[in-house]
């Protein structure tokens, strides 16, 4: 399954680098199939196909230039033979401060060659600097308390008093996650 996460990895590789090297616009399209379906719905972003996935790739990758992303806990399954299920969760950074936290749906298909492409990517956002949790997963008076602290060490880290490895490590981060993935933590118990 590593050239399933080499795939899932290399999306962000390639939006991250675009601004610096355009041909990354190719490369990000080569990662998925043909007739590729990709949903981003809060955004009210839907592309298919690989010209579509181009003009993604330079709409974003201009649009987030600097930011940094970071895909984690990715679970894949092998479906059938030849396709692949995953869920991840990402995180996008701006100049060294979290700015938006999501999640990854993905079905990945083996072409002809024996290369792992994306078939489908849904793309879910579950919390951003701006607007905290997402009301959709929100019940009423959950993650107050969590987001104070949140909010907290994101500005220690925009003050420099907070590396992005020293708050990845911290109880804040353990609590954002719970709170953005309450379905995941459900679970879990």
């Amino acid at each position: 399954m590593q050239e399933v996460l080499n795939t899932i990895h290399l999306y962000f590789h390639h939006l991250d680098a675009f601004h610096r090297d355009a041909s990354r616009a190719d490369k990000f399209a080569a990662l998925f199939e043909a007739d590729a379906v990709f949903s981003f719905p809060k955004r009210g972003i839907h592309k298919k196909g690989r010209a579509e996935m181009k003009a993604l790739c330079e709409a974003l990758g201009t649009r987030f230039q600097g930011f940094s992303h970071i895909e984690a806990n990715v679970v894949v399954d092998e479906v059938s033979e030849g396709v692949a299920a995953s869920v991840s969760y990402w995180t996008a950074w701006d100049k060294g401060s979290m700015a938006s936290v999501g999640r990854h749906e993905d079905t990945l298909a083996r072409d002809a060659a024996g290369k792992w492409l994306f078939r489908e990517r849904l793309v879910t956002v579950t919390w951003t600097r701006e607007e905290g949790n997402i009301e959709y997963i929100r019940k009423p008076g959950q993650c107050l308390e969590t987001n104070k602290n949140a909010l907290k060490f994101i500005k220690m880290t925009q003050m420099g008093k907070m590396n992005q490895s020293e708050f990845l490590s911290t109880l804040a981060i353990q609590e954002i996650i719970k709170n953005a993935f309450p379905i995941y933590f459900q679970y879990r118990k």
